[in-house]
């Protein structure tokens, strides 16, 4: 008759009962080398360890000890650590977990709510692959909304020249009495010129702008 689930768990906690306190650099390296040869038990086993170590070693002890005493990084390392504070919370159950380490570190790295669905759906179990926990990762992506044209006011009408020099004062030409000017853009610029000018029509002009003037004043 095949194991119940309850039995692998109490099997597996038993394995992972809690191993007898130690001191010095050389128990902590000797005993993370014999735990590295094993497979779930030693990963959690180790990152324990690792994280005990960081605690009850001297400042600086713990990360010479990774660096030279050790069979993997200090990357590796932080990893262990955070597996083992994993799978002591419990948010997993034992018979749920996965034996690889990268699998392991992928679903404590899961985020909570993730997590509790791939539970629930039963995405997660002890053949899950790495692949397969990360793809949980993946963020969904809304679909785009579509952009709504922005709606820009009309432009408003260009003022012609002559609706803009009838708004302007205007202006008559010494040098040639029978002109009307006015002045746009920083330019003054001939708005009537009599084709053969005489002294009436001079005056003529002259009128004309007085009395356009005189509007422009009010």
């Amino acid at each position: 008759m095949p194991p119940t689930r309850r039995a692998l768990g109490d099997a597996r906690l038993s394995m992972l009962a809690r191993p007898r306190p130690l001191t010095t650099r050389a128990e902590f390296a000797a005993d993370i080398r014999r735990e590295w040869t094993n497979a779930l038990e030693a990963t959690v086993a180790v990152g324990r360890r690792l994280t005990e170590a960081k605690a009850a070693l001297p400042h600086g002890e713990y990360e010479a000890m990774v660096e030279a005493d050790l069979p993997f990084s200090a990357s590796t390392a932080r990893k262990l650590r955070e597996i083992a504070a994993f799978v002591d919370g419990g948010q997993v159950p034992l018979d749920r977990l996965p034996e690889a380490m990268s699998t392991l570190y992928a679903i404590a790295t899961l985020p909570d709510a993730t997590r509790q669905q791939a539970l629930d759906d039963g995405t997660i179990h002890p053949s899950v692959t790495r692949a397969q926990v990360e793809g949980l990762k993946v963020p969904t992506v809304a679909p785009a909304r579509p952009v709504r044209e922005a709606t820009l006011p009309p432009a408003p009408p260009r003022e012609s020249r002559f609706a803009a020099a009838l708004s302007r004062p205007w202006s008559t030409d010494p040098a040639d009495p029978g002109a009307i000017t006015v002045e746009l853009d920083g330019v003054r610029r001939y708005l009537l010129v009599m084709v053969a000018p005489d002294p009436a029509a001079a005056d003529v002009v002259r009128h004309v702008v007085e009395l356009h003037n005189a509007g422009l004043r009010g």
